[in-house]
């Protein structure tokens, strides 16, 4: 939906996210620089996911969990463990897997 930045507002119950326009259909690759990615206008968000680094004493979150992206509008939260050896879109491809063209 977006890299580095994500416009949230809460829209008939739900927190939608949009990307900032500036940003739009841009993401940033580790050692690849900035490149062109297709791209949505927005999205409801239903999860949040923080990442954790080594050594991963905190990588299981408490089962309630939460946390509010603008007030009075809080999320469940899932803790994501990183590392050298795989990047944190890597492991979340592996959490749901992105089908592939004309899978869907």
């Amino acid at each position: 939906l977006a890299d580095d930045q994500l416009f949230v507002e809460p829209v008939n119950g739900m927190l939608i996210g949009r990307p900032p326009p500036a940003i739009r259909g841009l993401a940033e690759f580790r050692g690849a620089g900035i490149h062109p990615v297709e791209w949505i206008e927005a999205a409801p968000l239903h999860h949040v996911v923080r990442l954790v680094a080594a050594p991963f004493e905190d990588r299981l979150a408490p089962a309630d969990e939460r946390h509010d992206l603008i007030p009075g509008h809080a999320l469940p939260v899932s803790r994501l463990a990183v590392d050298d050896h795989a990047t944190a879109f890597e492991r979340l491809v592996a959490m749901a897997p992105i089908p592939a063209a004309g899978d869907g």
